[in-house]
């Protein structure tokens, strides 16, 4: 087989998937020729602590003092976190919903109002009652926990579940949003865009949680922008290869990295599925969802790190362990609290899992490679000097297993810190992962298909050979079979004829000596004693000639 067809396979697969990627990027987060394309981030934005049902219909910011006034492209996601901090009030907790990290009980619901003035042209409303109207349509990359959105004082999407506690019964913390509404609520001139946002302070969750993109446009292409389908399909893929190296494992057991790699498979297909907007047709609380997300994230580098351990050294270390005994109490304390302290949880594990990333890049990634370049140099001395790194560097990457997957696997560790620094600090949910991932599961499947194709043809050669071999010795057999009757024939011939050699001396020395006896002169005693003595001699011949043979 040829052994260059992995290396070339994963640097086709990486290029395939970068081209995708800036695809998405460019026709997922920036809308195509869209006459209605209104960007919301352009304009001003105007947030404060609580809401009264008047602000719905404000006119413009002049009507009431704001917290926190944002100019034009500020480029920053509107976390209710940056309102400047309230007094404390009397229960000792901050009125805005701050209180000590890590603290498990129920964080106080707050009312937060976010106002963006937008202005619409005559030639965009135009548009919507043209010859080819259009459906006015906005889409959110991020809203949350729970909110509710007018425009010029009309409600067109309410997302708002309280008890009488005040308390949020079903959480809202929504990716990829998109919602319709009537082209009559617009006007030409400034509109007001009012968000409703109900949710603690503190949560990372709480208000417009993406840097973009936020825009009003036509809703027939607002509704399929985005990465939705890519990335359902990406999670199908994500299943069958779990499925099939899980079935791998089963037919032989001994190669647990099958059994492994199909399980972060899985978890892989969790994480990215929970992410995508398609997850909220099945569960509606996004409470629900971002506990799965968080322990399906926390799973996956453990077993990335297992795969790797196992493949390379037969075995888990200890420090992969230990991260994995970390992420199941993570996973079990987040079950029993509400979704807060899991947000808390996982602003810990993001600095547990840059740690944990930088390790195994340096030593089931680095170490491990640096590993078999020293087998091979050990193996086939290929000169010191410049051109014999050269040789050995790109002979590892070409022919061996791991090899295959090393630029793949640094490529997925960068994306990976990228995607934790982005999510603490930056908020653009890009999500480079989506791709690395997918370029070295498709590559680690085919490697690991070759694998079991070599092994196969290995099979069929030792099958080949021993049927060869089968076929000699039955041939061998058959002459031996064939010597063997021939030699019983000849046995049986010279039976045959050595019972009559015998038998004619032994009758004449028997009828002789009847002579003998019978006999009466002695010229007949004589005659008969002549002829027995000849006999005898005969025979005795005879029977030393049988001797000589049976020495022979």
């Amino acid at each position: 087989m040829n052994k260059k067809l992995p290396a070339w396979g994963a640097l086709i697969t990486v290029i395939g998937i970068t081209v995708i990627f800036f695809y998405s990027l460019v026709s997922g987060n920036s809308p195509k020729q869209d006459p209605l394309y209104t960007d919301l981030m352009s304009f001003p934005a105007y947030v404060k602590n609580g809401f009264e049902p008047a602000y719905a219909s404000f006119r413009g910011p002049e009507f009431t003092d704001w917290d926190l006034e944002l100019p034009a492209n500020h480029g920053g996601a509107l976390l209710m976190s940056r309102l400047p901090a309230d007094v404390y009030a009397g229960d000792g907790r901050a009125a805005g919903g701050n209180v000590p990290f890590l603290f498990p009980g129920m964080r106080r619901i707050e009312d937060y109002t976010i106002m963006i003035p937008f202005e619409m042209g005559k030639d965009k409303l135009d548009s919507l009652y043209g010859d080819n109207p259009i459906a006015p349509g906005i889409y959110l990359a991020g809203i949350g926990e729970n909110w509710e959105i007018y425009i010029n004082g009309d409600p067109i999407v309410k997302q708002r579940y309280l008890n009488t506690r005040n308390e949020i019964t079903s959480f809202r913390s929504q990716r990829d949003v998109r919602i319709p509404f009537d082209k009559r609520f617009l006007n030409m001139g400034q509109n007001i865009l009012i968000i409703h946002i109900i949710g603690a302070r503190s949560s990372d969750e709480t208000g417009l949680f993406y840097v973009s993109p936020y825009y009003i446009g036509d809703y027939t292409k607002i509704s399929g922008a985005g990465g939705s389908f890519f990335t359902v399909a990406m999670c199908t893929v994500y299943i069958f290869l779990g499925i099939y190296h899980i079935l791998l494992y089963f037919l032989r057991r001994t190669d647990s990295y099958n059994l492994i790699f199909g399980i972060f498979s899985g978890l892989a297909a969790a994480y990215f599925f929970t992410r995508s907007p398609v997850i909220y047709q099945i569960f509606q609380n996004t409470a629900i969802t971002q506990r799965i997300e968080f322990a399906s994230l926390y799973l996956i580098l453990f077993f990335l790190s297992t795969f790797l351990e196992n493949l390379n050294f037969g075995k888990s270390k200890p420090v992969s362990i230990a991260y994995g005994v970390f992420c199941v109490i993570l996973i079990g304390m987040q079950c029993f609290f509400p979704i807060w302290f899991a947000g808390d949880l996982l602003a810990i594990w993001q600095f547990a899992g840059i740690a944990f990333i930088l390790y195994v890049f340096g030593y089931d990634v680095i170490n491990s490679f640096v590993r078999q370049v020293k087998d091979r140099r050990d193996a086939e001395r290929p000169g010191s000097g410049m051109a014999g790194f050269r040789f050995l560097f790109f002979s590892s990457i070409r022919d061996r297993e791991f090899g295959n997957i090393f630029i793949l696997m640094i490529f997925a560790i960068c994306t990976s810190v990228f995607d934790i620094l982005d999510s603490a600090f930056w908020h653009t949910g890009v999500m480079l992962t989506r791709y690395s991932f997918l370029a070295f599961m498709l590559c680690m499947a085919f490697i690991l298909a070759r694998k079991y194709a070599n092994r196969f043809e290995t099979t069929s050669q030792m099958n080949e050979l021993l049927e060869g071999t089968v076929k000699q010795r039955t041939h061998q057999l058959e002459e031996q079979v064939m010597i063997a009757k021939a030699a019983s024939g000849a046995k049986g011939e010279f039976l045959a004829n050595m019972s009559h050699e015998i038998r004619t001396p032994l009758n004449a020395v028997i009828g002789m000596t009847v002579i003998g006896f019978q006999a009466g002169d002695l010229a007949g005693k004589n005659y008969a004693f002549t002829k027995i003595k000849e006999a005898s001699e005969h025979l005795l011949g005879i029977i030393n000639d049988i001797l000589d043979m049976s020495k022979i």
